[in-house]
């Protein structure tokens, strides 16, 4: 647009400067072109406003036009590629791993899976969520792999022990009761008592350093081949006060070992039940008391007790069956 020209006879209110010796006003140069002169007068140059913001709309516009067809263009996209069967991968051929306890269908059925899924629309979240409340399940991974690969890499509990409170629930190392035990299973586990399920749960260090003794004993009977392996023990009870005490399956004979030291506690054990085997006594011992260390307590069964009062010579690293001995004889004499 060409540049309007105004003249000084337009803007009579201004006071122009004189020119010359007739001091004649400048009234025919233009505006737009002086410069100042004087003090009050500068060029003036004046442009539509409208225009550069009409220009600027129609920028804008233009680029929101473009955004809002991209942004369909994406939606659209989406939405084919999530009805497409390129991504869709099947039950069948979903991988699960880790499966002891817990079944294959209940699983997927879970995850809701059972009847495949598209696998950019999977909600792993609400999936994992879903799986926790398998009673078995610890720990859940999920690996997807373009286009339709899925795989579940399954943790289960590890049961160490049932713990008694106000049912039998399994528990696990940590202490963690997760599943309470139904009729019908009939697991090959020592039974916990000794703690009230309160305690068990608040995990307070009285409780946790409890729990910890009654594991580290579980595992040291585990390692174990002869009489005192976990299989043979039926019960485990903590005390607060005296510590544990087991109670075994064939004839519920009773040990109370005590705190600590549960190694070398039945390393000794055996060796005065290896000595009580070779005189036919070890089946007639009804308890056993190792909190003693190194000495061995034991008490024979009703009626027995004459029957310890006259043992041979034993082997010298043996003292403790002659202590225990002893005081089955004050009993006996008593």
């Amino acid at each position: 647009m060409a540049n309007l020209k105004y003249t000084a006879k337009d803007f009579p209110h201004l006071k122009l400067p004189e020119r010359g010796k007739g001091k004649r006003p400048m009234v025919n140069q233009p505006i737009a072109r002086l410069k100042e002169k004087g003090p009050g007068l500068r060029a003036i140059k004046l442009r539509p406003v409208f225009l550069r913001l009409a220009k600027k709309g129609l920028k804008l516009l233009f680029i929101a036009f473009i955004t809002a067809i991209i942004s369909l263009a994406i939606v659209y996209g989406y939405l084919r590629l999530d009805e497409s069967d390129y991504f869709r991968v099947l039950s069948q051929n979903i991988a699960i791993t880790g499966l002891n306890r817990l079944e294959r269908t209940e699983v997927l059925e879970a995850a809701g899976l059972k009847n495949g899924v598209n696998i950019l629309n999977f909600d792993q979240e609400a999936a994992e969520a879903s799986l926790k409340t398998l009673s078995w399940l610890e720990k859940v991974d999920f690996n997807r792999s373009f286009p339709d690969g899925l795989s579940l890499e399954i943790t289960e509990y590890n049961p160490l022990a049932l713990v008694a409170l106000d049912h039998l629930y399994y528990v696990n190392r940590q202490g963690k009761p997760f599943k309470r035990l139904e009729p019908g299973e009939n697991p090959d586990l020592p039974i916990v008592s000794g703690f009230v399920i309160d305690d068990l749960m608040s995990s307070g260090p009285l409780v946790q350093d409890s729990l910890n003794q009654v594991f580290n004993l579980v595992e040291v009977l585990r390692a174990r081949e002869d009489d005192f392996k976990l299989e043979n023990v039926s019960e485990i009870h903590s005390d607060s006060d005296r510590g544990i005490t087991l109670f075994f399956k064939n004839g519920g004979r009773e040990i109370k070992v005590g705190v600590g030291s549960f190694s070398e506690k039945f390393t000794r054990l055996k060796k005065v039940f290896d000595y009580l085997k070779t005189k036919g006594l070890a089946q007639k011992v009804a308890y056993v008391n190792l909190e003693c260390s190194p000495r061995v307590i034991i008490r024979p069964v009703k009626g027995a007790a004459g029957e310890f009062l006259n043992p041979q010579a034993q082997p010298e690293d043996l003292a403790a069956p002659k202590v225990a001995q002893r005081e089955t004889k004050e009993r006996a004499e008593n």
